[in-house]
């Protein structure tokens, strides 16, 4: 499923057939909102701590210590697919 914003990502909550085994979010979405609200709606709507990745060209300390107080993983951009890899297959095995 693709997003542009909170709105858009519970509506695709709806229409799903099986819960998704990750959620990759940009950390700046459209009209102010972030990847981490969609990400903490969508749990809540799932009722699950989906795993869960933000990318963002953000590295203000601020973004990076609350992205660990939720447990998500930060990965800067510009980011080599190298990197993607490995943190979904650390997600996912951990999960």
């Amino acid at each position: 499923m693709i997003a542009g914003s909170v709105d858009e990502a519970l509506a695709h909550c709806n229409n799903l057939m099986e819960r998704p085994d990750v959620i990759i979010a940009d950390y700046r979405l459209r009209e102010g909102e972030t990847g981490l609200d969609a990400i903490l709606a969508v749990r809540k709507k799932l009722y699950s701590t989906l795993p869960a990745v933000v990318l963002s060209g953000d590295t203000a300390p601020d973004l990076i210590r609350t992205m660990e107080q939720h447990g998500l993983a930060l990965l800067n951009k510009p980011l080599m697919p190298k990197e993607l890899r490995e943190t979904l297959s650390r997600l996912l095995s951990a999960g």
